[in-house]
């Protein structure tokens, strides 16, 4: 069974009734949360739920809104759409707002308007997340997994998700699925040390004729905001370089 979206929605209870339908019928399974003030918000925000689009109007919430949603751990990354009549607000918001994951929608709005910016939102999320980025050369990846030493491997490609790598065929026999590692990447001038989890061990398609090594794919399952924050800078800086 697909997961239920789950919308946070910051606003009045009549503009929350003009919204909930129109997105209700544009999404599917889809589970809305309203929270009429501030406090309420973040209460839902602290209780460790994640949400997977918050939607906000500016004058309930403002920058500590937003500056608390970005510390919580299960929320850092959500997207946040800011809903203001003002529209000079919008290039407060996106200035003045470095985090990429945070979006303007201009007061009042037509459904048609909603769905459009709602499907972009959530389109660019789910890209960000998918898109892998192949090195132009080669760079190195060591993990440190549990007790079981030290690992030398060379990176294949990685995203905001994960990461995969080359592993000559004798290592591969000391490690095994699902064997927590502390990953330290350095691509260029950005350094990473962010926890991952091993989910796959396969054959080296990309190099068949040697048969000297293998593939592994690292989950990376680290939470700390600043550590996925770091992967998302260096991911889309890494995007426009290659």
């Amino acid at each position: 069974m697909k997961a239920k979206l789950v919308i946070l929605i910051l606003e009045s209870k009549n503009v929350f009734d003009l919204m909930q339908p129109a997105l209700d019928k544009a999404l599917e399974s889809t589970q809305f949360v309203h929270c009429s003030t501030h406090q309420e918000a973040m209460q839902y925000v602290y209780s460790d739920q994640r949400a997977d689009l918050i939607f906000a109007d500016w004058l309930l919430a403002g920058f500590s809104f937003i500056d608390e949603v970005r510390a919580d751990l299960e929320n850092h990354n959500t997207p946040i759409i800011i809903m203001s009549e003002d529209v000079t607000n919008k290039k407060i918001v996106l200035n003045e707002t470095e985090n990429k994951s945070t979006y303007f929608l201009s007061k009042p709005f037509l459904d048609k308007g909603l769905i459009k910016k709602v499907t972009k939102v959530l389109k660019h999320r789910e890209r960000r997340r998918s898109t892998r980025i192949h090195p132009q050369k080669d760079y190195s990846v060591s993990f440190d997994c549990n007790d079981k030493g030290n690992f030398q491997t060379q990176l294949v490609d990685i995203s905001i998700s994960g990461c995969l790598l080359r592993l000559p065929i004798e290592m591969n026999r000391q490690i095994s699925i699902y064997d927590q590692c502390l990953l330290n990447i350095g691509i260029d001038e950005f350094q990473l040390e962010i926890m991952g989890e091993l989910i796959r061990i396969g054959h080296d398609r990309l190099l068949p004729e040697e048969k000297r090594s293998v593939l592994i794919m690292m989950k990376f399952i680290d939470t700390q905001a600043d550590h996925v924050e770091k992967l998302q800078n260096m991911i889309d800086e890494l995007n426009l370089r290659w």
